[in-house]
């Protein structure tokens, strides 16, 4: 096993080659969508230093060397010592430890545990994090920004796709820790910049165990570096490497008085489209922080895709382009809040707890063929993002912008409640989906077909 900054150092060094051994296709600057006249390389030739930067992270963390990133796997250490390494490399201070280590440990159930094969052998596995320590009488509060780096192996649990296959979670969530890592990159000198101005701490964390269960954000408030009364914001990236049209969700503003504020300041410097809601989904380690009360914010792209939780989360996929754009955002909405005089009152949200309900993913035997356009949706029904070329949906003519209200005449509520009624499906069942589309009721009839 490599077990060496040595040999991270040497992965990052080997980019160019790899780059060049990929006959890939990039993302159009302009669109997020894939083009396939246009090659990662030529993307990256007119790409400025943050976007070339955040290439090279996911191109590492979602390689085959990363197997992906599975706790307990050879993979997933490889990956937090390459995320380590790029702490040290820009002079940030270990956060655990007694300032001492990049890392913390704590214990997980093994992924055959996970996959119900009924090991319970328990593994040590490992949060990463990195502090810039604040000044004057803000110093004490403290803004965590974090993201999961951990994944799902070969699929032995949690995958709708191929298991046996490395699931590279080039998206989920190679995307976010990228975005983590520029922001060690460029954050501590511009709150430098700021000047001799009180200023709060800043720690960036990744997660492992997010994928099982929120296991590691849930040990840090559990364990953190200071008392959790002094976390004053939790910001969590989560599936941003998939924008398209430059749209970005940041949900739970709601959650802290003035959020809205400085979100609104920051949308004013940024190409992108950021689209807010009140509104909190539970599914990321964000809501480890919300339930101890410490108010946050997720940012994902705003809509699914249908490789989620497949062996097709792949890199070359990925809009580098715009996910940089996302990282810098947040770095504008991190230097507001750092130096806001008042702290952000918390105010608890109802958060949407679809993602710990229903059935599992590996356990629906269709395919449907929607992206659902926002976990957090505060409405019942399912709002269509988008829907996939040649699946169930696309064939019966469902459409973006439809809400999907009924299945077979019984109300769908969620997402979660929505999967449950999908895993009572077998392929060539037909249903009828009643829409809201164009202020009236519509049925669809959809023949389902079989998950690939």
């Amino acid at each position: 096993m490599i077990s060496t900054m040595n040999s991270i150092r040497n992965t990052r060094l080997i980019l160019p080659l790899v780059m060049a051994c990929l006959p890939l296709q990039a993302c159009n600057s302009t669109s997020g969508r894939v083009k396939d006249s246009s090659t990662i390389a030529s993307t990256l030739a007119t790409s400025d230093a943050r976007t070339r930067a955040y290439n090279d992270h996911v191109v590492v963390l979602s390689s085959e060397w990363m197997e992906g990133r599975v706790p307990g796997s050879r993979g997933i250490s490889l990956a937090e010592e390459y995320i380590a390494w790029n702490y040290q490399s820009n002079d940030l201070e270990p956060a655990f430890d007694s300032g001492s280590s990049y890392r913390q440990q704590f214990k997980l159930r093994n992924r055959s545990t996970f996959s119900g094969q009924g090991d319970s052998k328990v593994i040590d596995a490992f949060n990463t994090g990195a502090m810039i320590p604040g000044s004057g009488a803000l110093a004490g509060q403290w803004i965590v920004v974090g993201a999961h780096h951990d994944h799902l192996g070969t699929g032995t649990f949690g995958s709708r796709g191929t298991e046996g296959k490395i699931h590279p979670g080039a998206d989920d969530n190679a995307s976010g820790t990228a975005a983590i890592l520029l922001l060690g990159e460029h954050l501590g000198s511009r709150l430098a910049e700021l000047g001799d101005v009180p200023r709060r701490s800043i720690l960036l964390m990744t997660f492992s165990g997010e994928e099982s269960g929120l296991n590691g954000s849930a040990h840090y408030v559990q364990h953190p570096i200071a008392p959790i009364e002094d976390h004053v914001l939790m910001i969590n990236f989560d599936m941003i490497g998939r924008i398209e049209d430059g749209r970005v969700s940041v949900t739970g503003s709601s959650t802290g008085q003035g959020l809205d504020e400085i979100l609104a300041t920051a949308s004013g410097d940024t190409v992108l489209e950021i689209a807010t809601d009140g509104g909190l989904s539970s599914r990321s380690d964000h809501a480890s922080f919300h339930d101890r009360g410490v108010p946050v914010l997720f940012v994902m792209a705003s809509s699914l895709n249908e490789d989620y939780h497949t062996e097709q989360d792949q890199g070359w996929k990925l809009n580098r382009v715009d996910a940089a754009r996302t990282s810098r955002f947040i770095e504008d909405v991190i230097l507001l809040a750092a130096v806001r005089p008042d702290r952000f009152e918390f105010s608890r949200s109802q958060m949407d707890r679809s993602g710990s309900s229903g059935p599992g993913l590996s356990e629906i035997k269709v395919r449907f063929g929607i992206k659902p356009g926002n976990y957090a949706d505060p409405v019942d029904g399912i709002l269509v993002g988008g829907v996939s070329a040649g699946t169930s949906a696309e064939e019966a003519g469902l459409q973006a912008g439809d809400r999907m209200i009924l299945w077979n005449e019984q109300p769908i509520v969620d997402i979660g409640q929505w999967m449950t009624l999908l895993a009572a499906c077998e392929p060539g069942d037909i249903v009828d989906v009643t829409v809201l589309r164009d202020g009236g009721e519509v049925v669809i009839p959809v023949k389902l077909k079989a998950k690939n």
